[in-house]
């Protein structure tokens, strides 16, 4: 068998991580998962650190933040766009201002090779450092009849969530993202 060196070991995390609420023990269908998604993530990042003095390889955890792109099935972006080719009415579960930063997956890619060819370890938010409005995004799309509000009682979600790039900048650089509202016009036209 012919040995492989590893330089760098990249484990693809998720800002979900940084809304684990540690007070509520008991996860329900309501929850859609997220919770126990979130709680996995951090136990392999833990457990990739714990073992960290034993590998001899840069341990990258990328924190992952809301991907988009040209082959997105999941998230809210293509949600948006499906619906809007297809003149549905859109869900969305609170009035409240709701805030998420998106990243195209063309920028992830190319942040996780500069990422591989540093030599450092450690953890990294990978996101655009830019914060959107979900419903000033969504409203640039449908109009408010083509809204639907569901009531958002059981529906626990975070407000604010936007990635810290200061750590990532310090290494790799600066980098120009793509813009969520301009992938989103150019696929609706």
């Amino acid at each position: 068998k012919k040995k492989v060196k590893i330089n760098s070991f990249i484990f693809t995390s998720s800002s979900s991580v940084y809304n684990i609420d540690a007070t509520n023990t008991e996860l329900q269908a309501s929850d859609n998962n997220r919770g126990i998604y979130a709680i996995t993530k951090l136990i392999v990042e833990r457990y990739l650190i714990s073992k960290q003095k034993k590998i001899r390889f840069n341990l990258i955890i990328a924190r992952i933040f809301n991907v988009f792109g040209p082959s997105d099935n999941n998230s809210l972006i293509n949600k948006i766009i499906v619906l809007k080719k297809r003149k549905r009415k859109i869900k969305i579960y609170s009035k409240k201002n709701k805030f998420r930063d998106f990243i195209h997956i063309d920028d992830l890619v190319n942040i996780y090779n500069k990422l591989l060819n540093i030599n450092k370890s450690g953890i990294f938010d990978i996101g655009s450092g830019k914060a959107t409005n979900i419903n000033k995004l969504i409203n640039k799309f449908f109009k408010k009849k083509d809204q639907i509000i569901i009531d958002d009682n059981n529906f626990n979600e975070i407000t604010y969530s936007k990635a810290n790039l200061t750590k990532l900048i310090s290494l790799i650089g600066e980098i120009k993202f793509k813009n969520v509202d301009k992938f989103l016009i150019q696929k609706l036209n």
